[in-house]
């Protein structure tokens, strides 16, 4: 586990590629071992509501964010680095009246 909480730390920014909503943005909020799995998995918070829980799995509360919002990914599928949060890409300037 020690180099995968070198390489993710909680409030990075990142994005994770999920099976069904492909590629998505967010926050690392949780780095370790699950009860649900074996291994280490990222706790993620997402930016829009594709998530699966709110920081939870099976009663075990691991991180806390809104219901819906809450991803758990194997750390090969998650970069982080600078990326903009979706939700502030959704209203750009343009938009405004």
């Amino acid at each position: 586990m020690l180099s995968f909480s070198i390489r993710f730390k909680a409030g990075q920014r990142c994005e994770v590629t999920l099976k069904s909503k492909g590629k998505q943005r967010g926050e690392v909020k949780y780095v370790g071992n699950v009860s649900f799995q074996p291994n280490v998995w990222i706790g993620i918070q997402l930016d829009l509501p594709y998530g699966k829980n709110d920081g939870s799995v099976e009663g075990q509360k691991y991180f806390e964010c809104p219901k819906n919002f809450g991803v758990f990914a194997k750390p090969d599928t998650v970069e982080v680095g600078d990326f903009p949060n979706e939700e502030d890409d959704l209203f750009s300037d343009e938009d405004e009246i």
